[in-house]
């Protein structure tokens, strides 16, 4: 997930007057990243320094929901502080494991780097499995929930690589939800807070307000990373929101220019952020029911950054074209490229 990467990008996260639920501190973060390159100590070199890239890249002030959920949980239901935070040292081994993936995924890993991500995602993964062995080795109740949400995860990913088989307007819940399990993995600690703290009966009504924020943050993700998907031929809602033609090569131009075209029309794209806006609602709905006040803090705020983005990529094609234009005095070399 890159919503919160996408909202950096554009200097929300600086400027918003609305502030997020506090994360950890700057000593309880650096407390977990210890642990962490303390638990790869013994890998080879070249994999520790791998993953201490990852790390770096995966890391507050962006995904602070990753990094925070478990003790917003664990202070809602009463689970110990220690084991909050050991819930959030098993997150950090996670969301590196699940960004490396989607990177390999993606085809963001050049094929002479491949072999070794692929290794370094192998560790990380047994990582994440044993710092939750710790807390549950013998559990099957928390090890069937981890599986079901791998493998909401795994499915994602595998249709996340082909074409739609639909145009957006006929997308049932069921696709929905399969854009939004691409964060399945972070209801594996929310299902971990609710066994520990003997809440196991939360968990259906927590998972379903993950999904409806998940959904929203990965349709925000599509609108901000439109083209860049389509330079590499990579499918994206967004695209397949503004335009009915299919996203191949061929059609990259004619596609492009559907996109400007939608939001060149001023207020064309507002369904489509409507749509987000409602999945982030749902979820801070459901939130509030469940009195988990700093996740609904957060959803508030991430809606937010919804409405100040969707206005600041309504600006793209005024934008471009302002630089179009200026570029035409400063000769040919100065003029857009996209």
């Amino acid at each position: 997930m890159a919503y919160e990467s996408c909202l950096t990008r554009y200097g929300f996260l600086r400027v918003s007057p609305v502030k997020p639920p506090p994360c950890l501190s700057a000593d309880e973060i650096a407390a977990i990243a210890a642990r962490y390159r303390a638990a790869l100590c013994a890998e080879a070199p070249a994999v520790r320094e791998s993953a201490e890239q990852w790390l770096a890249r995966s890391s507050p002030p962006n995904w602070a929901l990753e990094w925070s959920l478990p003790v917003w949980l664990g202070d809602t239901l009463g689970v110990a502080a220690s084991a909050a935070r050991d819930l959030v040292f098993a997150n950090v081994f996670g969301l590196t494991y699940i960004r490396l993936q989607d990177a390999l995924s993606d085809g963001e890993i050049p094929g002479a780097e491949r072999p070794q991500a692929l290794a370094l995602a192998t560790r990380l993964f047994e990582h994440w499995k044993a710092a939750y062995g710790g807390l549950f080795a013998g559990d099957p109740a928390f090890w069937a929930c981890f599986e079901q949400f791998l493998s909401q995860w795994m499915r994602a990913i595998e249709s996340s690589t082909r074409l739609p088989e639909k145009p957006f307007s006929a997308y049932s819940e069921a696709d929905f939800l399969l854009l939004g399990h691409r964060g399945a993995p972070i209801k594996i600690c929310a299902a971990a807070s609710c066994i520990l703290a003997d809440r196991d009966a939360l968990l259906p009504d927590l998972e379903a307000a993950l999904d409806a924020l998940m959904i929203g943050a990965v349709l925000l993700d599509h609108a901000a990373d439109w083209r860049e998907d389509l330079r590499v031929g990579r499918p994206n809602a967004f695209v397949a929101y503004a335009s009915p033609l299919p996203q191949t090569a061929e059609l990259q131009g004619a596609n492009r220019a559907a996109v400007l075209a939608l939001l060149a029309a001023g207020d064309g794209g507002r369904p489509y952020f409507a749509l987000i806006a409602d999945r982030l609602g749902s979820a801070g709905r459901r939130a509030r029911v469940l009195r988990l006040k700093p996740l609904a803090r957060y959803v508030a705020w991430l809606r937010g950054e919804v409405v100040r983005f969707s206005r600041c990529l309504a600006r793209e094609p005024h934008l471009q074209l302002q630089a179009s234009v200026g570029a035409l005095f400063a000769g040919p070399d100065a003029l857009p490229t996209s």
